[in-house]
């Protein structure tokens, strides 16, 4: 498999993965927007967010992508450095919100998570959104060159 070959397809995972997490965020707004929903299944959901964030943050960075970008635009580093270090905080957040999800923290409880979680999905799809654009910059010469 040839550098060019191996880059497509981990582009294609990348991809792939943001699509998974927009489902996931997607089904939990779904859950959280009908407020009979059960607690449980409230919990269940964010620990299945938490357990894929994870995984896809450490494919992300043991696969080196924010190194690869770096090595070939380098003027792209610092959008690079800044979106791996995206991570912690993220990471952060939805640990608190899986936390949260599992305490009935009374009666205003439901409406705090729908909010902690709907600042949390934004953040997370504007990081996810930067990751693509800052790919496809990197590598947008070798796409136009294919064509």
């Amino acid at each position: 498999m040839s550098k060019e070959d191996s880059r497509h397809e981990l582009f294609e995972q990348i991809q792939q993965d943001h699509a998974e997490l927009r489902k996931l965020l997607g089904e939990i707004h779904q859950v959280l927007s009908r407020k009979e929903a059960s607690v449980a299944s409230v919990a269940e959901l964010l620990e299945s967010l938490t357990n894929h964030i994870e995984t896809h943050f450490e494919e992300e960075e043991s696969t080196g992508v924010f190194d690869q970008v770096s090595a070939r635009e380098p003027r792209l580093t610092d959008r690079a450095t800044a979106l791996y270090a995206e991570h912690d905080q993220l990471r952060q957040t939805v640990h608190a919100l899986n936390l949260a999800a599992k305490s009935d923290g009374g009666s205003d409880w439901w409406e705090k998570l729908e909010a902690a979680f709907h600042d949390f999905s934004k953040d997370l799809m504007r990081h996810e959104h930067q990751e693509n654009e800052l790919v496809q910059e990197a590598y947008e010469q070798d796409i136009g060159a294919a064509d």
